[in-house]
């Protein structure tokens, strides 16, 4: 039996880190590098990549890296953008300077489907990027020092559009529709219930990352849209997840406008040729189930 990889998870401690953490800990041999202390089975260090120079990191040399730390919520990101660039992008990039230093030979960095947005048509991973915010902003920037290290280790950035699942942060879309349609509170929809969207369940994320961490062919640098395989709109996301919960639901129209957020996820199929693991109301019923069981909702 040969050595296991050795794998470098930077954000051990958020929210995907956690679940990657969960699933590969006895695939793989597993660094963390979180911003505070975790009780998990895997070695783990804290380290302040705002605060401390890359001299002062641990011994990080691995395999391959994976990169999830940010500051992700946007409300923050636009309330402190210098805060943000500092973390999102300089202190990121202090992780790809290490990298250099220790010879890996993979990074996996996980950005944001909102690099490229206000298309109303599928947006695929060639289109230019137009970030709406702060975060999409500093997510592009870093997106854009990876290439300068192509030449040092394999670069692959994965753009997620709407990831959910069991451990999903209680700020974000499927999440929010759940407990307010578990209220009964009233469900606003924009015009023509936009945006219509291609959500995917945490576990297929999951078996992504697995799957560009298996990969042997020389990738250089690539970008990848990772999204669902099926769209909907709020209004039909609502009526899924009312259904599976057995309770009515109101809704109230607005005049609101929206564009689609919608993946074009042909290069993730085709030269990836990934194949999904779970529809869209079989990870719904999963989440609810779960939500339930910590009386959530």
């Amino acid at each position: 039996m040969g050595m296991k990889k050795k794998v470098l998870i930077v954000g051990s401690d958020s929210a995907i880190g956690t679940e990657i953490v969960n699933h590969f800990k006895d695939k793989y041999d597993l660094i963390g590098l979180s911003r505070k202390k975790i009780n998990n089975s895997i070695t783990n260090h804290v380290f302040d990549l705002d605060k401390t120079d890359i001299s002062g990191l641990p011994d990080i040399s691995a395999d391959i890296c994976i990169v999830f730390s940010s500051i992700t919520d946007i409300d923050v990101c636009e309330k402190f953008p210098k805060k943000a660039f500092k973390t999102n992008v300089e202190g990121t990039k202090k992780i790809f300077d290490a990298l250099k230093i220790n010879k890996i030979k993979r990074l996996i960095y996980f950005s944001t489907g909102t690099v490229v947005s206000g298309y109303d048509t599928p947006m695929n991973e060639n289109m230019t990027p137009s970030p709406p915010n702060v975060y999409s902003v500093t997510k592009h920037l870093a997106e854009k020092e990876i290439k300068n290290y192509s030449e040092f280790f394999d670069s692959i950035v994965i753009r997620p559009f709407f990831v959910y699942g069991p451990n999903t942060r209680h700020n974000r879309l499927i999440y929010n529709l759940i407990t307010n349609i578990a209220k009964k509170n009233t469900i606003n929809l924009n015009i023509d219930a936009k945006p219509k969207i291609n959500p995917i369940y945490i576990d297929d994320v999951i078996q992504i990352i697995q799957l560009l961490v298996e990969n042997k062919n020389n990738i250089s640098f690539d970008c990848i849209n990772i999204a669902g395989n099926e769209v909907v709109s709020i209004k039909e996301l609502a009526e899924k997840i009312s259904k599976i919960l057995k309770t009515s639901i109101i809704f109230k129209e607005s005049e609101n406008n929206s564009k689609n957020i919608i993946a074009d996820i042909t290069k993730l199929k085709e030269k990836y040729n990934y194949k999904f693991q779970f529809k869209l109301d079989e990870g719904l019923e999963r989440m609810i189930f779960a939500m339930q069981n910590k009386n959530l909702i």
